[in-house]
């Protein structure tokens, strides 16, 4: 039996905005938000190493056929300059900007790729490694759109159990932590950054702590921000 959860989605404006590193950059915020209201955001690039680093930008359509994470060129963002190079504790800004407006009604999800290029005359001696980034970057409708999840749990025939959770709602949804509990007591746990994207179905294994039959009551926690999220569901 799969149960739905609906999850209200924050505006563009509230995203997240932590700053990540990369080694010798950072940036700041790690995910960007675009509507008709918003076209146009800024993304700041800072170097904190001791020599000039080059970055090269791309944008990809992102979805997840199959619950897998699948990126695919697009038109639809442009982020300028797409190659740049920082000085030494010195900061880019990046303006990324919408060409495409909505008209789907739907949020859109893309990635914005950010590449570290190796310098040829790299000083000092060892390895320099080139550090990637990849940033969501979401395309809100001017409606306000919610996710909606719908678990599942399954038991399979080796013991393991298969958590799967649909988003048939118009909007992603992320947790960073996951819990399963049977009467009060957590029998599976695992912490991974998870995007469920609008239409899209993810799917994992797990091996519970104690043996389990099908048609028991299972609470299913995640967390995402900081917050979590509780729903039933009973085992297949």
């Amino acid at each position: 039996m799969m149960r739905l959860l609906r999850i209200v989605v924050l505006t563009a404006g509230m995203l997240s905005t932590f700053v990540v590193a990369a080694g010798s950059y950072s940036v700041y915020p790690v995910t960007l938000g675009l509507s008709d209201a918003r076209p146009a955001t800024t993304l700041k690039v800072r170097n904190s190493a001791a020599a000039p680093v080059t970055l090269q930008l791309a944008v990809k359509q992102w979805q997840q056929p199959d619950g897998e994470d699948d990126l695919q060129e697009t038109r639809d963002i442009i982020a300028v300059p797409p190659v740049f190079t920082i000085a030494a504790g010195g900061e880019q800004i990046v303006r990324v900007g919408l060409r495409k407006r909505d008209t789907v009604g739907r949020e859109q999800a893309y990635r914005l790729l950010v590449k570290e290029i190796p310098s040829e005359n790299g000083v000092g001696q060892g390895l320099k490694l080139a550090l990637n980034m990849s940033l969501p970057v979401f395309v809100l409708p001017e409606r306000p759109v919610t996710a909606e999840l719908a678990w599942q749990v399954r038991q399979r025939d080796d013991g393991q159990l298969s958590l799967s959770v649909a988003n048939p709602g118009d909007a992603h949804f992320k947790f960073t932590e996951w819990r399963l509990l049977a009467k009060g007591s957590v029998i599976a746990a695992g912490e991974k950054l998870r995007y469920v994207l609008p239409g899209a179905r993810r799917e994992w294994s797990t091996q519970p702590s104690r043996p389990l039959a099908k048609g028991d009551k299972l609470h299913i926690v995640t967390v995402s921000a900081g917050r979590e999220q509780r729903t039933s569901a009973v085992v297949e």
